[in-house]
């Protein structure tokens, strides 16, 4: 199966979104094709053995549109929507002045206020809404063509729309003209109210006007998008003999060595080879501080380096590198499809054709019952103008954009908007407690020892050359505290999955692992005391290792924030029960796993799912593959070059619990929102066509002309559309009475990156802090939040060693 994103020339509304899709989905090979109205793009998955790329773009071009595959058409001609907009509405005004002076009784020039210049006022208003016609005229090539091929869309009913209205008014004028001849100025008086040519004109440039706000918010929602595409440089320095090369960003490839300066941004991942710089990874995991490179460490695309230089050598560049792998997995969320959006597709590929034969039954009901042509042509010109499924077609797949880019900000890669949809009914958030609830970084904090005469020392460097070829997190904190010790030689090594290693030392057979390990191959029983490391040898026990990791200093709060939404919490450990106990005490979470090996989580994840309608997993995405795949919805901690794991439905790149609960909320506002939307769309259409065919004239005398049709269907588009990008503002409230300070503070002191970082952590310490930049150059911080004090952030600068001067 091949994927491949085309984009779409010509989509106006949710039918040719709905056209689109379905011819496509007809051709033999496809399996899937998901068809964006808001990025103008197709995503379709098809066997590329029975199907090529140039056959679905010539599908595509059978019903009137274009398609190419992305990329390709790097120099397209586009409309320019502002221009068009202003050079109509500079032709309207006129155009409305003179089909509308003489009822509102404006001061007209005395030729024009003559009943026997009535014909010239009229042939001056079909020139100017023809010229209006022909500035707009793409409306009718696209509305027209669809039309022909039996596809028709939004812009069919405005071309019908608006066309029947200038044939009217020509048909009427020409009436005119022909009374002009036997001088029958009343007939010629008569006559010039019947005129359309104003409406014809003004239908089209209030849909051109509906269509500039549209595209603008279009724009805003790829606000998230643009930003990442920003990280990247288009062009490095890469070193080729020896010399500097500038080379484009396109076309550095693995292995190129590239120098990065103070101020330079990273266009490819790689390993440092010469220097050392402090990198913003701030976009890319989340890291508010400048982090400290050098040679040997990784440093990742679309990182900033703050200052230092150094040469790194490429890993992965282009399309393999962490930037473009983001980028990626954003723009495929933001425009695939939700379940909640199949109903709306379902309605929009019927509901041109149906506006068209209302408007048909329209005007003939009313040509039968008013007897007047003119009553009748209203009624079934505003039945067309009115409908709008453009409304439809944006509900959706707008507030999706919105949603996944926002999320992309804060830190969280959704990687589809089935993944977003399901996330809303979430109501059970297990988690995995190395690296996702503490911080994953153990350290050593007591020893005991079993057997006489045997050091503290003797048992760390025994551990240590046991663990050395482990992959568990806890050896990591007995290789810490050994590392500047001399470690053994290990023979005949054998790790057993999450539970312990063995060897042998000086042929002698060492065991280092659980109490249920040693026992399992010693037949030793020690007495368990929350002791997660022991070590022994095949007749005795000689030392337990007690290591602790720190509780993320948010974990505990996010937790809380959980089980105020309604959701069950539980943690899953391989930890003994007492280890287990007291660290979820500190975070207060409802169910405790203990002693879990890796391959048993999933069957906790199973257990839950039978009683839970949407479980959740939260782990490293690595050691927790099995569980993540488990769960209805897998969430990895951790950013980096691994933020694209195959085994997680969403990446959580700050490593931070505070952001599932963010991802859940935000998906739970985003289905609300997307609801809202389908609503309005609904209730639009339900209430305005029968308004527009007339059903409130003859009780209530209530009607809609075709302008204020237009004008209605015009801002039921911008309704959905600014309801969508309302959640562009998710998390940004303020409560009632808070003002945002901002204070910049004069910093003496300050010499180098290091310090910097130092000012920064303790101003963010402060109460009320809510961003802090400082500058090394300029010797200053600027610090933003509610209810400052300038008091407690001098205190927070001078107890960290500096002074403020202003």
């Amino acid at each position: 199966m091949k994927t491949t994103r085309f984009d779409i020339i010509g989509m106006t509304c949710s039918a040719c979104q709905a056209n689109i899709s379905k011819k496509v989905n007809k051709l033999s090979g496809v399996k899937n094709c998901d068809v964006n109205l808001v990025s103008n793009s197709m995503v379709v998955e098809f066997d590329e053995t029975e199907l090529s790329e140039s056959t679905i773009i010539a599908a595509v071009a059978s019903i009137g549109y274009g398609a190419y595959v992305s990329g390709s058409l790097k120099s397209e001609k586009k409309d320019n929507i502002k221009k068009r907009l202003i050079a109509s509405f500079s032709l309207l005004i006129p155009l409305m002045y003179f089909s509308m002076g003489r009822m509102f009784k404006l001061p007209m020039p005395q030729f024009f206020s003559d009943e026997r210049n009535l014909c010239v006022l009229a042939a001056i208003q079909l020139i100017l809404s023809l010229v209006v016609i022909i500035i707009n005229l793409d409306f009718y090539k696209d509305g027209f063509k669809a039309l022909f091929k039996r596809v028709p869309n939004m812009n069919s009913l405005i071309s019908i729309g608006s066309a029947s209205s200038f044939l009217y008014a020509s048909f009427v004028f020409v009436k005119m003209l022909i009374a002009s001849k036997g001088g029958n100025l009343s007939e010629i008086n008569s006559l010039s109210h019947s005129l359309y040519f104003e409406s014809a004109a003004m239908i089209l440039c209030l849909v051109r006007l509906g269509k500039f706000f549209e595209s603008r918010s279009k724009v805003k929602t790829a606000s998230a998008l643009s930003k990442l595409y920003s990280l990247a440089p288009k062009t490095a320095n890469v070193i080729v003999d020896g010399n500097e090369k500038p080379t484009l960003y396109e076309d550095i490839k693995k292995d190129d060595v590239i120098i990065i300066r103070p101020g330079e941004s990273l266009c490819a991942d790689g390993v440092i080879i010469k220097g050392e710089g402090f990198l913003d990874e701030s976009a890319i995991t989340g890291e508010s501080l400048p982090v400290l490179k050098s040679v040997g460490q990784e440093v990742i695309s679309g990182t900033i380096n703050k200052n230092g230089s150094f040469y790194f050598k490429v890993t992965n560049a282009g399309k393999n590198s962490t930037l473009f792998k983001i980028i990626e997995m954003v723009e495929k969320a933001g425009t695939s499809k939700a379940p909640i959006a199949r109903f709306a597709d379902k309605v929009s590929a019927v509901f041109v054709p149906i506006v068209i034969l209302i408007s048909t039954i329209t005007f003939i009901a009313w040509l039968v019952f008013s007897g007047s042509f003119e009553t009748a042509f209203n009624f079934a010109v505003s039945v067309l103008v009115v409908s709008c499924p453009c409304a439809l077609g944006l509900a959706t797949p707008l507030a999706i954009m919105v949603s996944t880019g926002k999320a992309a900000e804060m830190g969280v890669l959704i990687k589809s908007a089935e993944v977003l949809e399901h996330l809303s009914a979430a109501d059970a958030v297990l988690m995995d407690k190395t690296g996702t609830i503490t911080k994953g970084k153990p350290s050593l904090s007591a020893v005991k020892l079993f057997k006489e005469g045997l050091s503290e020392d003797d048992a760390l460097v025994l551990c240590a050359s046991l663990e050395k070829h482990s992959e568990h997190p806890l050896s990591k904190a007995v290789l810490n505290r050994a590392k500047d010790k001399e470690l053994f030689e290990v023979t005949e090594f054998n790790a057993v999955f999450g539970k312990g290693v063995e060897g042998k030392i000086e042929d002698k057979p060492y065991f280092a692992g659980s109490a249920e390990f040693i026992k399992e191959k010693t037949g030793l029983n020690i007495e368990q005391t929350g002791f997660q490391i022991y070590l022994a040898t095949n007749r005795q026990a000689l030392a337990a290792f007690e290591v602790r990791d720190e509780v993320r200093e948010e974990s505990r709060e996010a937790i809380s924030e959980l089980s105020k939404m309604g959701i069950a919490t539980a943690m899953i450990t391989g930890d003994n029960e007492k280890t287990a106990n007291e660290i979820a005490k500190k975070v207060n979470v409802d169910k405790v796993f203990a002693s879990v090996l890796p391959n048993k989580k999933a069957e906790i994840v199973n257990e839950f799912k039978k009683s839970h309608k949407c479980v959740v997993m939260v782990g490293d995405g690595i050691n927790d593959a099995v569980a993540l795949k488990s769960a209805d919805i897998g969430a990895s901690i951790g950013g980096g070059s691994d933020i694209a794991r195959d085994s997680s439905d969403i990446v959580l790149m700050k490593s931070s619990l505070m952001d599932i609960k963010n991802a859940i909320s935000l998906s739970r506002k985003t289905l609300k929102n997307i609801k809202i939307n389908l609503f309005w769309a609904f209730f639009y259409n339900t209430l305005g066509i029968p308004l527009a065919a007339g059903v409130l004239y003859i009780p209530f005398n209530l009607k809609l002309s075709p302008m204020i049709a237009a004008l209605l269907m015009s801002l039921s588009s911008l309704c959905v559309v600014s309801n969508a990008l309302r959640l562009k503002y998710f998390g940004t409230k303020k409560t009632k009475g808070e003002s945002k300070m901002k204070i910049t503070l004069k910093i003496d002191g300050m010499m180098c990156m290091h310090c910097v970082a130092h000012v920064k952590k303790a101003l963010e310490g402060v109460s009320g802090v809510e961003s802090v930049e400082v500058s090394l150059e300029q010797k200053t911080a600027s610090v933003e939040g509610q209810s400052l004090s300038v008091e407690a952030l001098t205190k927070a600068v001078t107890d960290a060693g500096y002074s403020v001067i202003d």
